[in-house]
């Protein structure tokens, strides 16, 4: 079962939370690609005084240190830029469950990664973070199972 809501952006930002932290800028728009499949397009015009002032989150996930789970998600950027996708705890002891560091570049590429989470918790997110390390566009359609 996909455990992200709305992972395909057919109901556009629904369920989906954006991050400009401290002043900073980021557009979002959802668009259509050719295939007809939709995707989110972030646009940040000026890298931030930290990278991690412009995130994109769904909060809300259920994860189970038992499990493995699967993330699948296509992207490209305006320029290869360098992001950082995790899960955690969204309340006290707020704690990071799971990173990854993504290189993205400017061809749509898929991207699989499979993990168990450190520990439980049932106010878990999904984070496309550090998006302000530099102006770029970023693309993408991420699908969580």
């Amino acid at each position: 079962a996909n455990l992200i809501t709305n992972g395909d952006f057919t109901n556009g930002f629904e369920s989906w939370g954006m991050d400009r932290l401290n002043g900073a800028v980021a557009t979002t728009a959802i668009e259509q690609l050719a295939d007809g499949q939709k995707t989110v397009h972030i646009e940040v015009p000026a890298a931030t005084e930290q990278p991690y002032y412009i995130n994109l989150y769904q909060r809300g996930l259920v994860l189970d240190p038992a499990k493995t789970y699967k993330l699948t998600f296509k992207a490209k950027s305006s320029m290869p830029v360098e992001i950082a996708i995790n899960t955690k705890i969204t309340a006290p002891p707020y704690r990071q469950l799971w990173k990854q560091d993504v290189a993205l570049t400017t061809g749509w590429r898929t991207y699989v990664y499979t993990f168990s989470p450190l520990a439980a918790t049932d106010v878990g997110s999904l984070t496309l973070g550090r998006l302000g390390r530099q102006a770029a566009g970023v693309i993408g359609s991420p699908g969580f199972r």
